[in-house]
């Protein structure tokens, strides 16, 4: 399975997945017609083809990007970030969640906070990979919020 949302596609929401073809027969039995718009199937059409080597690039850049600002983060002790492929990271928070979003929101950083959504990640908050300056702003702005 795949999707293009990871590399900055996200709202054409086209994603893909290799299955079987005896498995595929009975998906396409249930599938919706029509279910993607002929915007969103050229767009996807350009960026596994023409602006794949773009892409790939972009890509490069978020993993880099992942794993420096997961380096940083975890040099904070009261932080643990969980291991990820994915194009954010998610980041126990051993303190008041909802203080620290609210100081880094009055940095004019956002992150996602769970704790009214779910339980178990109440003490979670979600890091978008932003642009290396994005990054280090955030970087910065938790090294003094957390001392």
């Amino acid at each position: 399975m795949g999707t293009l949302s990871k590399v900055g596609f996200a709202g054409i929401r086209v994603g893909w997945v290799r299955i079987d073809e005896a498995l595929c027969r009975e998906l396409e039995k249930v599938r919706q017609p029509f279910n993607l718009n002929t915007g969103s199937q050229e767009i996807a059409t350009l960026a596994l083809t023409d602006l794949a080597l773009v892409l790939e690039e972009h890509v490069t850049v978020i993993v880099a990007e992942r794993e420096r600002l997961a380096a940083e983060l975890d040099r904070h002790e009261t932080l643990r970030c969980f291991p990820s492929d994915a194009n954010f990271l998610l980041v126990q928070y051993e303190g008041d969640v909802t203080g620290l979003c609210s100081a880094l929101l009055d940095r004019e950083i956002a992150v996602r906070q769970f704790s009214n959504v779910n339980a178990r990640l109440q003490t979670c908050i979600r890091i978008t990979i932003g642009t290396p300056e994005e990054n280090q702003r955030l970087v910065e702005a938790l090294g003094d919020i957390l001392g």
